[in-house]
């Protein structure tokens, strides 16, 4: 992590809010982002420091710790119970602030440096080396504490998001789809600790991650539907300190169809018939998405009527819906000839009343 202060990466104040963090960093990412300014460095580190910046600020817990132990508090293992025990015994009468330079250990009652453990009720080495690490007294001795490493807590992953666009026959069917995406990985130069003490790492810019594109198999459960997400796990961000990687989470989105409706797990289409059809009752063909299947036209059908067929619709748990057909009567789209008038007079004829009769509104 760059020891840059993280506010000032984003120019913002020490109390801005979440809404004004957010929207410097929207500014600064539209204007430095790679897609933007391709070959860039200088807008590429730009983005990246910006983008950690604000991992840590739009993280309540983070934000918190940052703002009350700084840049120490970004380090992977940080103990913040332990930072504050250190702090409560430099603060003690008589005691130092300075950290190591100075450290006068006979202050606090006995401490055994070679064994690390205090006599005073706690192990100051423990404390200090979780804390600091290796640093080095500016004398060049070594630290006594040098032999002390932070220990990366393990963590789990975080989840990232994906989306595909499939048509309604893959939504009610069911379907296995390839998707490419930008997978974030595990950094190879740091290998994923961001960093060494404060120097953050250049290939990743800190973030202990790097971004390859993925080819991953999606399988799309039949009935799923649209806006619903299906989660592929351990395809999300790589776990910390030895933690499990995360999930992928990936939208889908259902293409209107041009002829059929749906509606929660029923479907609906509209299903063309000839005047003859309607009169004299037919048997006609009618796709479906499980395949055509033939469909009895009752006599004397009008337009609007609906015809259902019982589970034609979409699976969903444990049954299926149903497709409901509505007829719609068609007239012929050539202009009549001499024949056809003398077959529609014969049927306007047969009008006993005003089809509109009683059309009151």
């Amino acid at each position: 992590m760059s020891p840059k202060d993280l506010y000032a990466v984003l120019g913002v104040k020490k109390n801005a809010s979440p809404q004004e963090i957010k929207k410097a960093y929207r500014k600064i990412a539209r204007s430095t982002h790679p897609d933007v300014k391709p070959g860039d460095a200088e807008a590429e580190k730009r983005f990246k420091e910006a983008t950690s910046a604000f991992e840590v600020l739009s993280d309540e817990k983070k934000r918190k710790m940052y703002d009350e132990f700084g840049e120490d508090a970004l380090r992977m293992g940080f103990d913040p119970e332990q930072a504050r025990a250190y702090k409560k015994w430099q603060t003690r009468p008589g005691g130092r602030a300075a950290g190591f330079e100075g450290f006068d250990p006979s202050g606090m009652g006995g401490f055994d440096f070679g064994g690390g453990q205090a006599t005073g009720g706690f192990d100051l080495g423990d404390i200090l080396g979780d804390l600091f690490g290796q640093r080095k007294k500016e004398s060049g001795r070594a630290s006594p504490f040098s032999g002390f490493r932070p220990k990366p807590a393990r963590r789990r992953g975080g989840d990232t998001g994906a989306s595909i666009r499939i048509s309604l026959r893959e939504a009610v069917l069911g379907a296995s789809r390839q998707i490419s995406i930008d997978k974030p990985r595990t950094c190879g130069s740091c290998k994923g600790t961001g960093g060494e003490g404060t120097a953050a790492c250049e290939s990743c810019g800190g973030s202990g991650l790097r971004t390859g594109q993925s080819r991953l198999k999606v399988k799309i459960p039949a009935g799923v539907l649209d806006g619903q997400r299906i989660r592929l796990a351990g395809q999300g961000l790589p776990g910390a300190g030895g933690g499990p990687p995360g999930d992928l989470l990936v939208k889908v989105q259902v293409q209107p169809h041009p002829l059929i409706r749906r509606e929660g797990q029923d479907l609906f289409l509209e299903l063309p018939v000839t005047v003859g059809e309607a009169l004299y009752g037919a048997t006609v063909e009618v796709p479906t998405f499980q395949g055509s299947v033939k469909v009895k036209v009752p006599p004397g059908s009008q337009s609007g009527r609906k015809l259902r067929l019982k589970g034609r619709g979409v699976p969903r748990g444990e049954g299926t819906g149903d497709l409901y057909l509505t007829l719609a009567v068609r007239l012929p789209a050539e202009a009549p000839d001499d024949e056809l008038k003398e077959a529609i007079d014969t049927l306007e004829s047969k009008y006993k009343a005003s089809p509109r009769a009683g059309l009151d509104i």
